[in-house]
């Protein structure tokens, strides 16, 4: 190549690199001013990780933020001690009733019960005031909010504190036992019925109670699977216990029980009336789901109340 393509070439080179020099500074003075306004996302301590391939992640605890649990003597009593007991509740707590080994207890639930509706709701024709104010009572249980776990968390948790102020004010010598929601299966949940709003829900529930003569217990534990839902070995409809682990649960309440004073109650072993253990021997009661398992979720438009309120209610 002789010297004047040579000089051509350079001279081209020069004119090219001029031209697009100004080009090539502003893209680097832009890029390096983003850098300068993007701070770098700290990493949140909250962040909760990843469980490997293959590995099943450990089950989750609702948070009960501002009502730490103290620590209670809970031990196992007779099911003596459920004579002068009255339980109130949903269709779970009638699977109980049905089911379970606390005959002798005295019982107010009923499919779709909720605690929204419960000041003019009637079972077998009576309220739940009409049966506060029958008897006096030692122990009352209350499990509720199931069928409103769709609805204004606040509006369901004044409802809910409401009826437990009526309870004092009624039977201010009981020991109150606020028991949570069971979990539901991982094949029913939807955007409303799920476990995180139930865990939502229960966390609320227990800040009700005063460990002194109100008890928050959770028997999840006993019947979740591994990833926090309702076992699905143990249920046919996902939210329903088969009716023979409704005995378990008897058994579980049986072992969780305090005295007047916040004390233990005196540690017997509970038994099973034999009523029950004949019922127990039933293919039904072995291995059919509760009849009150109807798995029927109801909206506004198909089942709203007398004051035309667009709530989400569901019968369970």
């Amino acid at each position: 190549m002789n010297k004047g393509k040579q000089y051509i070439y350079t001279f081209l080179l020069l004119i090219t690199c001029f031209v697009a020099s100004p080009f090539m500074w502003h893209k680097i003075w832009k890029t390096s001013a983003d850098a300068k306004k993007e701070p770098a996302v700290p990493v949140s301590a909250n962040v909760t990780p990843t469980a490997p391939a293959g590995e099943v992640p450990a089950a989750t605890e609702a948070s009960t933020e501002g009502s730490a649990q103290p620590a209670v003597n809970y031990t196992a009593g007779s099911v003596s001690y459920f004579d002068d007991a009255l339980f109130i509740g949903d269709s779970r707590m009638v699977g109980i009733s049905e089911y379970g080994s606390l005959k002798n207890a005295d019982y107010f639930c009923s499919e779709g019960l909720q605690a929204s509706r419960i000041a003019t709701e009637a079972v077998d024709g009576k309220t739940v005031d009409d049966v506060l104010n029958s008897k006096t009572y030692g122990k009352v249980y209350v499990m509720l909010g199931i069928n409103e776990v769709g609805n204004d968390m606040d509006t369901t948790i004044s409802k809910y504190s409401a009826l437990v102020n009526d309870i004092k004010a009624k039977q201010p010598q009981a020991i109150i036992y606020l028991l949570a929601n069971l979990h539901v299966s991982s094949f029913v949940e939807d955007g409303i019925i799920n476990n995180g709003n139930i865990d939502t829900l229960n966390s609320r529930i227990a800040q009700l109670a005063d460990y002194s003569t109100t008890y928050y217990l959770d028997v999840n534990s006993v019947f979740d699977d591994g990833y926090g839902g309702l076992n699905a070995e143990y249920t046919s409809d996902g939210i329903h216990p088969l009716a023979k682990y409704y005995g378990e649960w008897s058994d579980w309440l049986c072992a969780n029980t305090v005295s007047k004073d916040g004390q233990a109650a005196a540690p017997e072993q509970a038994e099973v009336p034999q009523d029950n253990a004949a019922e127990a021997t039933t293919p039904f009661a072995a291995d059919a789901p509760q009849e009150a398992a109807a798995e029927t979720v109801t909206t506004a438009a198909a089942n709203s109340n007398s004051s035309g309120s667009n709530d989400y209610f569901s019968e369970y």
